[in-house]
């Protein structure tokens, strides 16, 4: 079985791939038959984004009247956010994000490809 899988989802706006790495129970099973441990999982190693609704991002970034207007004339003529909320995306909503990847592999997708 590969340790490594990708999962592609959408995230408030955003177009995001991530990668789950895949840990298996050290321990299978126990002797009375119950499941070993730890449990099996899987962690959200990494992930990247780019945008795919612009208005999307803009309203969950829940900016100024003036944030929001500097935002899109900056993404208009260089296709990227402003700095400060590309930090604040890959800061504050880092957790949810993997948390979001995590969900969609285990949920979404049925967990690992046994083959």
């Amino acid at each position: 079985m590969k340790n490594n899988y990708s999962v592609e989802f959408d995230y408030r706006g955003l177009d995001v791939s991530a990668k789950i790495n895949i840990y298996t129970p050290a321990v299978l099973t126990l002797r009375n038959g119950d499941p070993g441990y730890p449990a099996e999982g899987g962690d959200c190693e990494s992930f990247t984004w780019e945008v795919g609704d612009l208005d999307e991002v803009l309203v969950w970034l829940e900016l100024s009247e003036q944030e929001d207007r500097l935002a899109r004339i900056t993404y208009r003529m260089s296709g990227r956010l402003p700095v400060s909320l590309f930090r604040k995306i890959n800061h504050d909503w880092a957790a949810d994000i993997c948390e979001n990847a995590e969900d969609v592999f285990w949920n979404e997708s049925g967990g690992p490809d046994e083959s």
